[in-house]
């Protein structure tokens, strides 16, 4: 049933015995029929105009959910699904995830277009700018930028630019949190405008430096050439 323009329903209310139901591209605002669908284990709600999700919270078989490209702001609902081990929630306007940190068996959430550690489950403007300097992953530092903003990391990590080349731009932070000096290379992504960062060695004297220990050696000039 999906991409027909559903917008009632109310028809698969009788269904309880259904496992599986995929209901993308529809016009659904309203889930309330299917709050009576206890042995429903996959619900597939994408790019309809869903904001309230009050009515799932009676599907304690519920696994999968994905309700990406809606209008979704409240995750509280949620606790009340303790089998859910999947959730895809990108796309809405969400500014909390602590609904999500007692679900004992959520293993993935996909949201601002990554899986996201358990360990950011919480509301977004908790989020720290010093989770940058431990997190590995480029992606997940991504996110932090994207949702802590460039402004707000630099002005309380004490950050200050070293040297700029291109669309890199070679920061030092001046703080307590490691014995040697912090440098960060700062990259744009010019096709999408997203920012990156990446910790260089602290020796590092301009951002070509930085570059050319990124790319094991070859100069920044090389590489811009060879890609």
């Amino acid at each position: 049933m999906e991409g027909n323009q559903i917008s009632d329903l109310t028809p698969l209310q009788s269904l309880s015995q259904l496992e599986e139901l995929y209901l993308e591209g529809n016009q659904i605002s309203d889930l309330t029929p299917l709050q009576s669908l206890s042995q429903l284990e996959e619900l597939y709600l994408r790019e309809n105009q869903i904001s309230d999700l009050t009515s799932l919270q009676s599907l304690s078989n519920l696994k999968s959910l994905y309700v990406e490209n809606n209008k979704i702001s409240d995750l509280a609902p949620l606790k009340f699904l303790p089998a859910l081990k999947e959730l895809y929630i990108d796309e809405n306007p969400i500014s909390d995830l602590s609904p999500l940190a007692n679900l004992p068996n959520l293993e993935e959430c996909f949201i601002f277009n990554t899986i996201l550690p358990r360990k950011y489950w919480t509301r977004l403007d908790e989020w720290k700018p010093e989770w940058l300097l431990s997190e590995k992953d480029a992606e997940i530092r991504r996110v932090l930028i994207q949702q802590i903003g460039y402004e707000r990391i630099c002005s309380e990590l004490g950050a200050t630019e070293l040297d700029t080349w291109r669309e890199y731009v070679l920061l030092k932070i001046d703080s307590e949190i490691d014995i040697e000096p912090i440098l960060l290379l700062k990259m744009i992504d010019p096709s999408t405008n997203d920012i990156y960062t990446l910790r260089v060695p602290p020796d590092s004297k301009s951002a070509r430096d930085a570059i050319r220990w990124i790319n094991h050696g070859i100069d920044a000039e090389e590489f811009a050439i060879e890609t």
